[in-house]
């Protein structure tokens, strides 16, 4: 790393004396990238009033405003856009800057990219869209401005993975999976493997998951053992039941919900292994 990238105080002095304003350290970041990651707004200002190349890609393809939205720093994104950047250009995995503040949990940068044009159904290269990284990690703010702006969700991934399979991996609150649900969100809806919001719920133990969804729909409806999956055509069956997953992981309040909730207690894997051996 030069001095241009470290000690950011002295860096317009060494603009000045001619140091090259677009090299690169290891990443391949820029003193741009840099200075966008870490909030340097009026350095911002002085490298690309001095030439500075605004676009090169940094670490990963990230451009600066991408770095920018990671590190929540609203201004910055602000002065950057002002640059004529294409907002949904993506990175080498094809996530744009608003799958960056969405991942995060950046609600300002959020809004600021959603009002500024930011498409919120841009997929990425995993066939993701920026209200999948929001709900997988239960960015409930960034979550709610999503879909109140239209982000669609009952979209799936290049796993069959709805937002709602992931909020029901990862939210313990349930406060993600209930506004999904409230916004026509399908818990009956099955990944690649067969599974859905049922297992994933079961599968990390959340019980208000399980519970939230119990409200909406019967367990049983859900469960594709009980035979009366109506919700999705999908053919493809899951390998384990819910009740299989909370059991083998120990989830004792899972399996409280799921026994309370379904008519079935003895059903078989795909193996015909019971539950209880």
């Amino acid at each position: 790393m030069t001095a241009i990238h470290g000690r950011f105080s002295r860096s317009q002095a060494i603009i000045q004396n001619g140091a090259e304003i677009d090299c690169e350290e290891n990443n391949g970041n820029t003193p741009l990238h840099i200075s966008a990651r870490y909030g340097h707004e009026l350095l911002i200002n002085t490298l690309i009033t001095n030439g500075a190349d605004t676009a090169k890609r940094g670490v990963h393809g990230m451009f600066r405003l991408h770095l920018s939205a990671l590190s929540g720093f609203s201004d910055c994104c602000r002065k950057l856009l002002s640059s004529g950047f294409d907002i949904d250009t993506p990175d080498d995995f094809g996530r744009t800057c608003l799958h960056a503040a969405a991942a995060v949990g950046n609600l300002d940068c959020l809004n600021l990219l959603l009002n500024t044009g930011a498409d919120f159904n841009r997929k990425d290269s995993f066939g993701r869209s920026p209200l999948h990284y929001a709900a997988a990690n239960c960015n409930y703010q960034c979550l709610f401005a999503l879909v109140g702006s239209g982000a669609s969700v009952n979209d799936l991934d290049k796993r069959g993975c709805t937002p709602l399979h992931y909020a029901a991996a990862s939210d313990t609150d349930g406060k993600c999976l209930e506004y999904l649900l409230r916004n026509d969100a399908n818990p009956g809806i099955r990944d690649n493997q067969g599974y859905n919001a049922v297992h994933y719920a079961s599968a990390y133990g959340h019980r208000l998951c399980l519970e939230l969804i119990a409200s909406e729909t019967p367990l049983d409806v859900l469960m594709e053992t009980s035979g009366t999956d109506i919700l999705n055509d999908s053919d493809v069956r899951a390998p384990i039941s819910p009740l299989h997953l909370a059991a083998y992981h120990g989830h004792h309040h899972a399996m409280e919900v799921l026994v309370q909730s379904l008519l079935d207690l003895d059903v078989r894997n795909s193996q015909g292994a019971p539950l209880w051996t």
